[in-house]
């Protein structure tokens, strides 16, 4: 066996607003000063009022990959993912891996409880990585970060054992995202399928009450006492209570802010980004996250962009670097690939291989037989206009339609008629299984490049998870299996940017601009810090 050993320890570190648990480009902007160290002593008590910019579809962190802004304050993760980089001990204390990889044997803090009672043992943890690779439990994100779960041993009442069928490099910095955080196998076992609802983990709030579309309540929950090594105190959270208001406009966020309505928001629209900057009374916590940049994935098994040729000419009809300075407001960077700049093994020579060309995207169009045009001014081909159906997620941001109707405008140039739809989540669900869209919106967080293994393996495509360009590539797919298990160094480099040259080359994404991550607040909220999953960590935080 290879020893890896981290003894538990609580050591104390200055609180600053743009800490993160990744290496990422941040930067905090504002009058205020949230270090704790200069805003005085920690307050214990009161109430932070966060404004969230959209709903989460499902409070079960093994069924979702977008709750984690909220479960992330409820649920405690394995291990935990430290401002440089390092896996820091959480509620395993130390680990050990084999020498081939499949097998990590984890020692677990002893003492720790899930908030309704039930020991936080082996047991326990078996139970939760046991149902995330169970199909009946509907898990994407949380399996695929797993990879091939073989089983999971109990070798002892606090002694663990992992075993994969073959290696995951990341496993560890997955198993410090929140999807993969540890529920109680007692309120799981009750609720059977009907975890969406409701939710009860080991962390240092609980759920109070969920009112789906409008608000969430956590309470501090007494007796906490195993924070991730690095925290910047022990024992309970600072705060009372949190309450995750859901406030779709934007406007309206920013204005509950300046107001004082609201202590922290999300999702700060790039219109408003400058003057929210430059208010005195807030603090803005802006950055570049690391993993997939927002893009347009296009997909390769709809009827019009199965032809390689047309899936290029797509990527070539669209002036990105143009359209995303006018509609973001010269707030956000174009993206440089398929991946974030700030990404581990991001290839700065992807740019070069595509970008705009309204001739290069006439010639391939007319090569593919759409070379009639009707009335409007639109492609026609065997009688059918050239009129691919994009989806948005979900409750898309203001930002992403005000692009979105920038390239609209683009591509009809060149002969395109974008159709650009949204829709409620039950409904979108049902049409992203059935493969009803040509193009669709993405983008996802993660500090390790495996991520691309989640968005493009074909394992993951809808119904199984997010895989929206359903690519038929054996080559791409050889690639981001071998990327999974590979060990960090030359050789996994070279892979993941032969990853993101193939996704270009093969016309699979249309990388639109950088995966910004904003977040501002009251120069009366401190200790604000940003963990492995990109959004605020509560635990620190205090009011005063």
């Amino acid at each position: 066996m290879k020893r890896q050993y981290f003894p538990v320890a609580r050591t104390l570190r200055i609180a600053v607003s743009t800490a993160t648990a990744i290496v990422l480009v941040a930067s905090c902007s504002g009058g205020g000063d949230s270090d704790a160290s200069s805003a005085g002593d920690p307050v214990t008590g009161g109430t932070l009022t966060y404004a969230l910019g959209a709903d989460i579809d499902c409070l079960d962190p093994a069924k979702s990959p977008g709750n984690s802004i909220v479960v992330g304050n409820i649920v405690d993760s394995l291990v935990y993912q430290d401002v440089d980089g390092n896996i820091q001990p959480w509620l395993a204390s130390s680990w050990d891996v084999s020498e081939d990889g499949t097998q990590y044997t984890f020692e677990l803090r002893d003492g720790v409880t899930f908030s309704d009672g039930t020991p936080l043992d082996a047991a326990a943890v078996k139970y939760n990585f046991d149902r995330i690779k169970n199909p009946e439990t509907g898990s994407s994100y949380a399996a695929s970060v797993i990879g091939e779960y073989a089983e999971g041993v109990v070798e002892g009442p606090l002694t663990f054992r992992l075993v994969l069928k073959t290696p995951v490099t990341a496993l560890l910095q997955g198993l410090s995202l929140a999807y993969l955080g540890i529920q109680s196998p007692t309120y799981l076992e009750a609720q059977g399928s009907d975890t969406c609802g409701s939710i009860v983990g080991s962390g240092p709030f609980v759920l109070d009450q969920a009112v789906k579309g409008q608000s969430y309540t956590l309470t501090r929950r007494d007796g906490y006492d195993w924070p991730f090594d690095g925290a910047e105190h022990e024992g309970n959270a600072y705060l009372d209570s949190v309450t995750y208001n859901v406030v779709s406009e934007g406007s309206v966020r920013v204005g509950g802010l300046s107001s004082g309505q609201y202590d922290l928001v999300n999702s700060i629209a790039t219109s408003q980004l400058a003057a929210v900057k430059a208010n005195s009374q807030l603090e803005v916590l802006d950055y570049t996250a690391p993993g997939i940049a927002n893009a347009i994935a296009i997909n390769a098994t709809s009827p019009i962009f199965s032809d390689l040729a047309v899936r290029q000419a797509f990527q070539s009809a669209v002036d990105v670097d143009t359209l995303v300075s006018s509609a973001l407001f010269g707030q956000v960077e174009p993206a440089r690939g398929p991946v974030s700049t700030t990404s581990k093994y991001f290839d700065d020579t992807v740019a070069g291989s595509y970008g705009y060309d309204p001739d290069k995207a006439n010639r391939l169009l007319d090569e593919a037989g759409w070379s009639e045009k009707n009335a409007d001014g639109i492609r026609v081909k065997d009688g059918r206009p050239l009129k691919p159906v994009l989806f948005t997620f979900p409750d898309p941001a203001q930002d992403l339609l005000s692009l979105l109707a920038s390239i609209q405008q683009e591509v009809r140039k060149v002969g395109i008629d974008l159709d650009v739809q949204s829709f409620d989540r039950t409904t979108w669900n049902t049409k992203i299984n059935a493969n009803e869209y040509d193009l669709h919106v993405h983008s996802y967080f993660r500090a390790d490049p495996d991520i691309a293994r989640t968005v493009y393996s074909t394992a993951f495509e809808p119904p199984n998870g997010y895989t929206f360009a359903r690519p038929q590539d054996p080559v791409l797919e050889d690639l981001l299996q071998r990327g999974s298990r590979t060990p960090d160094g030359p050789e996994r480099q070279d892979i993941y940017e032969k990853i993101q040259h193939e996704v270009i080359d093969q016309g699979f994404s249309l990388p639109l601009y950088a995966n910004q991550r904003t977040f501002a607040y009251k120069t009366d909220v401190h200790g604000v810090r940003v963990t492995g999953t990109s959004v605020p960590y509560l635990y620190d935080v205090w009011v005063g």
